[in-house]
């Protein structure tokens, strides 16, 4: 049975939230094998040549220059591998890179002194360099994109200050530091950061002496706790549900706990085994945010697997021995890893021969495949579209490929370093499939995993990624859909099936009570005083950039006066959505209400508990109305524009590239306050399923995931007979729609004092 990943709450939603993420540990059926394998193209020569990839707006792998003078590009779909840019003459140039709102990925200054962009929307001269020249080596070690600014954030290791790139206004700058006796050396400082939930950046400490505390906000820069300098002690960190990051352990003999809402460094202790070393070093290389909300620490030199138990603050080893399982070499085993759709978590290997495989429902620890010979083989890894992850070579001549699942009973095929076809070396044990989108991510330092919903259909014509109208196919066979209800409300079963088929969308009235929505709504609004901490939910002008009067001409703007100071309210950067948070940790906000979504709402849709969501987020939509106090909205009045065209301010878009076709993802949101048609709310444009193929057929906008709209493509659809709708809602109604209708955020219509949420 196949359950489709994209249950999720995307950027048109009210309150967007995840709904689902794989139901703990429930029953396993009857599944597919999975293969690791190497992919089948030309040899790439040379040595330390990418070092991380991401995976961008259009779907395809890039793969970030350390040595190699050209950029790494993988079209997922064809499996095409080719080299873009360049060339880029040194060693070490970049390390690391990070995918921003605006489709192009930014590659962080290592040896390089200027920022390498990387364009996802165009087809041709994708590379470019912004900023600089800043010299220097090893200055800064992966980055973060803040959800409060749209800025990208730049972890010093040698550098003696902090990156800046605005994505908005392709600007690089410097600020913050110096930090003189923050480690031995003055070098090897943090190794990579993450976003906390107070929405500032937290560098993990590598020989540093304190946490490195990076304010969006306010632009300042600050160090947290008190450790230690020197030692090699932290090797990037996981943010867990709770919102705290954890550091994992490389010669550190406790894990890392940051607590950004206490402003606490904890260390949390553990013992653990090493069978051929006594010097307590090297022991993990990065971990993953398992299914059951702890962290899985990936072994270096260890035997075993750590797991860190964020809820009883406690570290243990699980699982079987990893002696002598991983070829000739016990050092350097594997570095970082990803959770994949089938719950289970896959390493990947440095010098070890085969990929660890932790299967958290049995907590069970073994390997998959072997013959992986060599050295510093790969260096991270991104996860596609189609669930699978593919790992980034470093010294090795080819890109490996985990494949958790093989539903058609095809693999890639494996060569070995001459290029022969070998045969694959299959996972024996039960497999949960999962096909489609993007597996959640909670964070992982400096980029070593890329998670992106984007997907690509490669060229024009290629195969569908699954057969037309998939889920129809898997709620046709739901044991509940007969007569499942929702809060007394008989709407699921076929009425379901038949609304989504014949309008695309369906209203769930009452899911929630009143009481329900209002606790998430104090959620909500704790989730905005702490990542905005000038934001009073009791001060309205406080909502407001200070001194706002209308942003100028520049992209079709009003004329008028430029804002006086930044937007304090949070959100994703987004520009066609101000007040989306739909980043990062975001979601995590959120835990108890995705179990009652997914206890009353998807349990009895898809009459199975062993679901998954891929993305999560929300929208806090501020009064437009001026008066008592309030200030101007920033998205008053303000003309969008699609690749040049104008579009109006509503936002419509699909939700699902041309290379899937039909109902293949339900999508979701939950609304916390009354809505009325006047207010700002979700609309869609109802039967425009039936149009996606042919609207988005002959647009390179096709080939992602998210497909905004121009005027003209509207018009289409009203020549096809159709006409937007908005659709107001009441506290504790669901909203489900398919992913390839037509479908936005709509702003409120005039000035309006209410919120949205």
């Amino acid at each position: 049975m196949q359950l489709i990943s994209r249950m999720v709450a995307m950027t048109a939603v009210a309150t967007a939230v995840v709904v689902l993420l794989y139901r703990r540990h429930r029953r396993r059926a009857k599944e597919p094998k999975a293969v690791a394998a190497l992919m089948n193209h030309e040899p790439l020569m040379g040595q330390e040549k990418w070092l991380g990839g991401v995976l961008g707006a259009d779907g395809n792998v890039y793969g970030v220059p350390g040595h190699a003078q050209r950029v790494m590009k993988l079209n997922v779909q064809t499996g095409k591998v080719s080299l873009i840019g360049g060339p880029y003459p040194g060693q070490y140039k970049w390390l690391r890179g990070v995918a921003a709102p605006d489709g192009a990925i930014y590659c962080i200054p290592s040896h390089a002194e200027t920022v390498l962009k990387i364009d996802c929307t165009r087809s041709e001269d994708q590379c470019s360099h912004i900023g600089g020249p800043i010299p220097g080596l090893w200055k800064w070690h992966g980055a973060v994109l803040s959800p409060h600014d749209g800025c990208i954030y730049g972890i010093p290791q040698f550098a003696e200050t902090i990156l800046k790139i605005d994505v908005a206004t392709q600007k690089v700058t410097e600020f913050g530091g110096p930090w003189p006796g923050a480690s031995p050396t003055g070098k090897h400082k943090w190794y990579g950061g993450l976003l906390g939930g107070d929405g500032c950046i937290y560098g993990i400490p590598q020989c540093a002496n304190a946490v490195l505390k990076i304010n969006p906000m306010t632009q300042e820069v600050t160090m947290l706790g008190e450790l230690d300098g020197g030692g090699w002690k932290w090797h990037g960190g996981v943010t867990g549900r709770d919102g705290c990051i954890y550091g994992i352990p490389a010669n550190a003999d406790g894990v890392l706990r940051i607590d950004p809402m206490k402003q606490e460094v904890t260390v949390i202790p553990f013992t653990y085994h090493c069978h051929h070393r006594n010097d307590r070093k090297y022991k993990y290389l990065g971990g993953v945010l398992g299914p059951d909300d702890c962290i899985y620490c990936i072994p270096s030199d260890a035997d075993f697997v750590l797991k860190v138990d964020p809820a009883t603050q406690t570290a243990y080893e699980v699982g079987e021995s990893l002696e002598g399982r991983t070829g000739r070499l016990n050092c350097n085993k594997w570095q970082n890893g990803f959770l994949a759709a089938d719950g289970r978590i896959y390493g990947i290997p440095l010098k070890s021969a085969s990929v660890l495989c932790i299967d958290v429902a049995t907590q069970t620890v073994y390997t998959v495949g072997s013959g992986f010979t060599g050295a510093n083989k790969w260096e991270g890894g991104v996860l596609a579209h189609d669930g699978a992850m593919y790992c980034i070579p470093m010294r090795h001549k080819h890109i490996l490929k985990i494949n958790p699942e093989t539903p058609d009973g095809k693999i890639t095929e494996i060569v070995d370093e001459h290029g022969h076809v070998l045969e694959p070396t299959p996972i024996t044990t039960p497999m949960a499939s999962m096909t489609g989108g993007a597996v959640h991510k909670a964070g992982t330092t400096d980029g070593h995993v890329s998670v992106a919903a984007a997907a690509s259909n490669g060229s024009d014509g290629a195969e569908p990624a699954r057969p037309h109208d998939a889920l129809f196919a898997h709620l046709s066979t739901a044991k509940a859909l007969a007569c499942a209800t929702v809060n007394g409300h008989k709407v699921f079963g076929r009425h379901v099936a038949e609304a989504l088929a014949k309008d695309g969308y369906i209203v769930l009235p009452g899911v929630l009570s009143t009481s329900e929505c209002a606790e998430e709504l104090s959620r909500m609004w704790e989730y905005v005083e702490r990542v905005s901490p000038g934001v009073l939910r009791d001060e309205p002008a406080s909502w407001y950039p200070a001194g706002y009067k209308y942003p100028g001409t520049k992209g079709g703007h009003k004329a008028g006066e430029e804002a006086a100071a930044p937007d304090p309210w949070p959100h994703s950067g987004w520009r066609s959505f101000c007040d989306m948070m739909q980043t990062h940790q975001a979601g995590w906000v959120f835990t108890e209400l995705r179990e009652k979504l997914a206890t009353r709402v998807f349990e009895p849709l898809y009459g199975t508990r062993e679901l998954h969501a891929s993305k999560e987020g929300f929208t806090f939509h501020r009064p437009t109305a001026t008066g008592e106090g309030r200030g101007i909205h920033p998205g008053v009045d303000k003309q969008a524009f699609v690749c040049g065209q104008p579009s109006h301010t509503s936002g419509e878009h699909f939700d699902q590239g041309h290379s899937e076709s039909g109902l293949q993802y339900i999508q979701s949101s939950t609304s916390l306050l009354d809505q009325q048609s006047e207010d700002a709310c979700f609309l869609c444009w109802p039967g425009s399923h039936r149009c996606h193929q042919q609207l988005t057929k002959s647009t390179h906008r096709g080939r992602s995931h998210w497909v905004p709209l121009t005027d003209a493509e509207l018009d289409e659809l009203r020549a096809a007979g159709l006409e937007p709708r908005r659709v107001p809602v009441k506290a504790g109604d669901v909203i489900l729609w398919r992913s390839d209708l037509a479908h936005s955020a709509a702003p409120p219509l005039g000035p309006r004092p209410n919120f949205r949420a």
